[in-house]
Parts: C-alpha cells; sequence; structure tokens
C-alpha cells in the first residue's frame, strides 16, 4: 500500500510552544507531536488549535489572545517552511503529502473569540483559520456548551448567524464542545458537512463530551465526521486501554459508517499528570498503529486508508474546496 494520508482534526500544540515546552524542531521524549515524529510516522495534516484556556483559565481578552497564538502559528510556519505548510484547502494536504511536509490548519476553540462580532468571524477567515468550535468550557454568545446541558438551550440567533457565515466564507464547524439540544440546532440549519474533532462514542462512555448514537447516525446523514479522541477520561476512566479506544472506533463504524470517522487526538489538551496517555496512545504514531488494529480487524485498505485521513480529506474538500 503506498504512503496513507494521515490527517489529525485536533491537537493544542500551539499552547505548549507558547508555554516554551517544547523544542518544535526537535524530537523531545515524551512529547506528542514534533517534527522529527511527524516525519517518522508520516502525518500529513494537523489541525491546530487555539484553545480560548491556558493554564487553566480563560484567557481576557479573547480577540487579543487569540491575535497572539495566530501571530505564533504564522511564525512556526514560517520558521519551518521547509517542513511545514499552511493549509487552508484539500489541495494543500495533496501538495505537502507530495512535498514530505506537514500540511498545518490553524482552528479556533471557542466561538467566545468572536467577542459577538460577526466581522471578527471574517477577518479570522482571513489569517487563515479554517475550523471554529463554536463553544469551548462555557456558554458564549453562539450557544450552551456542553456543561450548561441541563439548560436545553438552542444556538442564539447570533449562533446562527456565524453557522450561515462560515458556510458562506468556507470555514468548518465544528460541534465538539456544544450541548446536546445545540448540536441538533446546528444539524437543523447546517447545508454543509460538519465535524465533532475530538469526541468518542456516549454508548461506549457515557461523558458528556462524546457523542450520542442520534448524533452520530445525523452526522453520517450530514455527510460529518467525528474525530476520535485519545483523551483518557472521554475513552473510559475505569479501562484505560487502547482496547477501549477501539471499541469506540468499532461502534463508530457500526453506527455512522466508515466514511465518517476519524482522528482527533486532542493532543496537547489535557494534564497528563492528571490523567496519564494510555498505553499504544501516547504519541502520534498511534494513528499507524490504530490502522493497523483495523486491518487486525478485517478492514479493507481502502476502508483503513479512509480512517487514517481520507474521511477528513474528503470533508476538507466539501467545506473548504
Amino acid at each position: 500500500m503506498s504512503r496513507p494520508i494521515i490527517i489529525d482534526g485536533h491537537a493544542d500544540t500551539l499552547h505548549s510552544i507558547w508555554n516554551g515546552s517544547p523544542r518544535f524542531a526537535e524530537r523531545v521524549e515524551g512529547e506528542a507531536i514534533d517534527m522529527p515524529l511527524v516525519k517518522q510516522t508520516g502525518l500529513t495534516a494537523q489541525f491546530f488549535a487555539i484553545s480560548t484556556i491556558d493554564g487553566g483559565r480563560y484567557v481576557e481578552p479573547l480577540p487579543r489572545w487569540g491575535l497572539m497564538l495566530l501571530d505564533l502559528f504564522h511564525r512556526q510556519v514560517e520558521a519551518h517552511a521547509d517542513d511545514i505548510l499552511h493549509a487552508t484547502c484539500a489541495d494543500d494536504v495533496l501538495t505537502a503529502h507530495a512535498d514530505g511536509k506537514l500540511a498545518a490548519f490553524v482552528a479556533l476553540e471557542g466561538g467566545d473569540f468572536l467577542d459577538g462580532r460577526i466581522e471578527l468571524l471574517r477577518m479570522y477567515h482571513r489569517l487563515g483559520v479554517r475550523l471554529l468550535v463554536l463553544t469551548h468550557f462555557r456558554r458564549n454568545a453562539l450557544a450552551d456548551s456542553t456543561r450548561e446541558s441541563s439548560t436545553g438551550g438552542r444556538l442564539t440567533p447570533f449562533g446562527v448567524e456565524v453557522v450561515k457565515e462560515m458556510e458562506r466564507i468556507g470555514m468548518i464547524v465544528d460541534v465538539s464542545h456544544v450541548a446536546d439540544a445545540g448540536v441538533d440546532h446546528v444539524f437543523d440549519i447546517a447545508e454543509k458537512p460538519i465535524v465533532s474533532s475530538h469526541a468518542n462514542a456516549r454508548a461506549v462512555y457515557d461523558h458528556p463530551r462524546n457523542m450520542t448514537d442520534a448524533h452520530l447516525r445525523r452526522l453520517a446523514e450530514n455527510r460529518g465526521l467525528i474525530g476520535l479522541s485519545i483523551v483518557p477520561f472521554f475513552i473510559d476512566r475505569g479501562c484505560r486501554t487502547f482496547a477501549r479506544f477501539m471499541d469506540h472506533m468499532e461502534h463508530v463504524i457500526q453506527t455512522a459508517g466508515i466514511d465518517h470517522v476519524g482522528f482527533g487526538s486532542d493532543f496537547d489538551g489535557f494534564d497528563y499528570v492528571e490523567d496519564p496517555l494510555i498505553e499504544g496512545l501516547e504519541d502520534i504514531s498511534c494513528f499507524a498503529r490504530v490502522g493497523e488494529a483495523l486491518s487486525a480487524n478485517g478492514y479493507s485498505d481502502e476502508d483503513v486508508a479512509k480512517v487514517l485521513g481520507g474521511n477528513w480529506l474528503r470533508l476538507v474538500r466539501d467545506v473548504l474546496g
């Protein structure tokens, strides 16, 4: 089989770089993502998230924080121009794959970055952002987060406006942290595929951040995608194993279909001391390991290629061109 396209839909590595943790150009033992590991594993594309949270707290004012991290992203791309390509569409992924580079997308994690202004959405798009997670850890001007699920709140009028404008300008709508009623509302109005970039299956492990079977089925109808996460407390606090992760993978495949699942690791997005990484899911080499497990379970090379990155590539082309 030719070298596969491998795409990860969510990592908070920019925050690790901001805080001085990894030297991205060098291999640092214990780091989940760096350029030597990218080259070793063949990772094709990575969505780098800019989060509302840093050091366990919201960073205010958020529009300024977003611009500071966007500047860091662009400086990293410039510093590693021989190895990284700033990606904004599917053809950029294919170009990076052919040239042996990493296609780097940049995403915003939390509609709070918009500060209630649709103009800021358009400006972030002009600066290269191609995915927005509508909420993060709190209610905002767009919708309730999973922490307010009991309210039954759907999208606000501004949230509806944002989703429609994202589809118009070419930006991926991400419902990862959105309360269930808000996710239903997004499905009701979406005209293009949406994602839940870093979540797992709630039927396998009951966590509010994981997707219900009803939402997985709607995701298939929408031609969307779920990126499965390696976060231990999304997999199962009582069963932290690679096999348990594969239970989530198998359930999503059986519920939504092989065309609607990929990766959304969330590497660098949680406390590794409090929640140690699961053996076999410690860094980006895990993606190939999952592919091998799928092959061992009888999936064809074509289906494995879809999970590794083909499904993400299709969605990127559908939404971003």
